[in-house]
């Protein structure tokens, strides 16, 4: 190996041990285990609910019908399972193409579309595929690939194109501002105005139209930001707004106008937070509400039917054992 590719795969650790996507082969061989542990209390709001068949983090989410999707992640790197809230049941469905996790996944006309991320960390490189899921058929096919291959992106999905933002690419880690837009009517990809702030591991959601894209890894270190930069797709034009209370990546949801920020990490190899803060976009504010009954991260969440879902990740640093196959079920005051 040439001193410039362990200088690479140095880098990459280094990332990846915080955001959640390094892993030794012994690490992933790890049985699903479910936590937290019945020492811990739950609020009535807060409630477990059957468990993934794969326990792991790193995965990426996506809801069609009133179903929630899970995609790879350390763990399952290939594995698709799709839960049922209605009935509290998980199912397998067709192996992912590619073994992906750091990924991110969004929907157009009920299709879901798998984008980027890395295969696995012991000489992985970052992807530029993209591979999009039929529910209906449970089938795969492969579409046009990003333009810059990365991982620990975030997507999202306004009127029938997918942005995608940031991440780090293959020039040793760099992290990006690289903003793609998607159109799945011509499968193809083009370019938009950079984010403004360069960061893996961020988050997204829409509301109004525009994406919120919120924290993330400002650091090959680890080191995580607290800003909130939107994106109006129309204008291709971006706006700071008022940061998180604290640095923060984390994963969020938007439900009843607000977002919900859940836990997350400040620093590489820092511990599992509990907090979860909650940002009303209508008057550029941060609310820090009841903490959470564990701390968590390298997670997602769903909404469906008025309903929270957290779903799988850890509590733990690097690397990260036991992976988690927990789901609950969090109820949030309207």
């Amino acid at each position: 190996m040439t001193k410039k590719n362990l200088v690479v795969l140095l880098i990459i650790s280094l990332i990846l041990s915080g955001c959640g996507t390094a892993v030794s082969e012994k690490a992933a061989a790890i049985e699903p285990t479910i936590l937290p542990t019945p020492t811990i209390t739950f609020p009535p709001n807060w409630v477990l609910k059957a468990p993934m068949p794969t326990a792991r983090w790193g995965h990426s989410s996506a809801v069609v019908d009133g179903k929630i999707y899970v995609f790879g992640g350390v763990g399952g790197l290939d594995k698709l399972e799709v839960y049922d809230p209605a009935t509290d049941t998980w199912e397998s469905k067709a192996d992912m193409p590619t073994p992906r996790n750091s990924h991110a996944s969004s929907v157009v006309d009920g299709k879901i579309y798998v984008i980027g991320g890395i295969e696995k960390f012991s000489g992985g490189t970052p992807l530029d595929s993209v591979e999009v899921y039929d529910p209906e058929t449970d089938t795969w096919e492969s579409r046009t690939g990003l333009g810059t291959a990365r991982f620990g992106i975030t997507a999202a999905t306004v009127n029938g194109k997918i942005y995608v933002f940031g991440g780090c690419g293959p020039e040793i880690c760099k992290l990006l501002t690289t903003v793609e837009e998607y159109d799945p009517e011509t499968d193809t990809w083009r370019y938009k105005a950079d984010i403004p702030t360069p960061r893996v591991q961020l988050s997204s959601t829409v509301f109004e139209g525009k994406v919120y894209v919120i924290s993330g890894l400002l650091k090959p270190d680890g080191s995580s930001g607290k800003m909130v930069e939107v994106y109006d797709p129309e204008t291709d034009t971006w706006e700071k707004k008022a940061d998180m209370p604290s640095a923060r990546t984390a994963p969020i949801s938007i439900f009843n106008g607000k977002i919900y920020a859940f836990g997350g990490f400040a620093a590489r190899g820092g511990i599992a937070h509990a907090t979860l803060f909650a940002y009303d976009p209508s008057s550029d504010t941060w609310q820090k509400l009841t903490e959470m009954p564990f701390g968590r991260f390298v997670m997602t969440t769903e909404v469906v039917d008025g309903k929270i879902y957290m779903i799988g990740g850890s509590e733990t640093k690097v690397p990260h054992v036991p992976y988690l196959s927990e789901v609950v079920e969090i109820t949030l005051e309207n």
